[in-house]
């Protein structure tokens, strides 16, 4: 018995889908500029065209998280290689960071990646260079805003950990997985997802 799940688009002018064939592992997703869908699914990564055309973009990952950053690269973690890879838009791979368990990542407009690894924030240069953007309680999900400000969820803590100097928001980390496109509409995984044989 395989699941597919359908991705839904939320547009200004009503509901829209976007169906495409992915498994019951499918998690996170994330578009580039040009439109194209990225889905971990599994192990791997596949890309689906705007036409619903699908290939293989990458194999071999563990639970990967996906993010790009302006130049159209793609960031993935592997959480049971607890490392984060950097795929150029052709497809070539190189290591950022070892030594990480990465529960969530985002990219600002300046390409910094932000990492949540569970009980700080991390943060990498445009040019590779580490650092700890916060220390705080049981850190996962994360999100930027326009202006650079980062939030992150924490189901532990009620206020923000001492010397923070950015806002928090509380929500479910394991909500539906979302990404928007270039044309800022918004997609996620319909968690009520059809049956089919396979």
């Amino acid at each position: 018995m395989k699941l597919d799940k359908l991705f839904v688009a939320l547009i200004v002018t009503g509901l829209a889908t976007m169906p495409v064939s992915v498994s019951a592992h499918a998690g996170r997703i994330a578009f580039d500029h040009s439109g194209n869908l990225f889905v971990a699914d599994g192990d791997s990564i596949f890309k689906f065209i705007p036409d619903g055309e699908k290939s293989t973009f990458a194999t071999g990952l563990n639970a990967p998280d996906l993010a790009f950053d302006s130049k159209g690269d793609l960031f993935a973690s592997d959480f049971g290689q607890k490392s984060i890879f950097k795929f150029t838009p052709d497809g070539k791979k190189s290591t950022l960071a070892t030594a990480i368990k990465v529960f969530d990542m985002v990219i600002d407009r300046s390409d910094n990646l932000y990492v949540s690894d569970g009980d700080s924030i991390l943060k990498f240069t445009a040019d590779g260079n580490k650092s700890t953007f916060t220390t705080v309680i049981s850190v996962f999900g994360l999100v930027i805003d326009r202006s650079g400000n980062v939030y992150f969820s924490d189901g532990f803590i009620s206020r923000p950990a001492a010397g923070w100097f950015g806002r928090r928001i509380q929500s479910c980390l394991h909500a539906t997985r979302a990404a928007g496109d270039a044309r800022t509409r918004l997609f996620s995984i319909n968690c009520a997802a059809t049956s089919g044989r396979s």
